[in-house]
């Protein structure tokens, strides 16, 4: 689960090479009494909705035959994210079938490299866009 100190993280390796991601280290870190004092992010479900906006620039994109990946990435990423009861029933199957293990399970993690990875992909992400 992530907690309060990884909205500390976020806030304390973001950089100015990154500080269009200012609002992460807020939003992770908000609580409420709803939520009795746990992360807003313990609260979030892997699931999105879809924006039209994206959607819209893609197809219009598409119709002047223009590459638009940095905008149409998001898109198929919240659609595949809406279909979360789909993914949970083919975790099923993968477990009926033999597939015992976590197939995203990576073992052990290297917090400071995948803090440091983090912070090169985003700083990648905006040359790329």
């Amino acid at each position: 689960m992530v907690r309060a100190s990884s909205a500390d993280t976020i806030r304390d390796t973001r950089s100015a090479d990154n500080e269009g991601f200012s609002g992460c280290e807020h939003r992770l870190g908000v609580k409420d009494e709803e939520i009795r004092n746990r992360g807003l992010v313990d609260k979030i479900l892997d699931k999105t909705g879809m924006k039209v906006t994206g959607k819209w620039t893609v197809q219009q994109a598409a119709e002047m035959s223009i590459a638009a990946p940095t905008i149409a990435a998001p898109s198929d990423s919240r659609y595949m994210s809406g279909l979360k009861e789909g993914r949970e029933a083919a975790s099923e199957i993968f477990k009926k079938e033999g597939l015992k293990e976590d197939i995203n399970n990576v073992g052990v993690v290297d917090k400071k490299r995948l803090i440091d990875d983090v912070r090169q992909e985003l700083y990648a992400s905006k040359i790329c866009s």
